[in-house]
């Protein structure tokens, strides 16, 4: 990885990947005392609402333009 933007677009990817992983961490330890199924259900929900931000990111670094 040469371009600054390229590793900063990456930084980016890496921070949202670690942010979901603690949410799911946090959500899961919240609901466990609950029921297993909404657990489930809530943590795929928040994986995707941030496997979708970090693409919307991602995106958005990549058309900015260049130079």
């Amino acid at each position: 990885i040469k371009s600054p933007k390229k590793l900063r677009t990456l930084g980016v990817m890496a921070a949202a990947f670690v942010a979901a992983v603690f949410l799911m961490m946090i959500l899961g330890a919240v609901l466990r005392v609950g029921d297993p199924h909404a657990w489930g259900v809530l943590s795929a929900l928040a994986g995707l609402l941030a496997a979708d931000v970090a693409g919307w990111w991602h995106l958005r670094a990549a058309r900015r333009p260049r130079g």
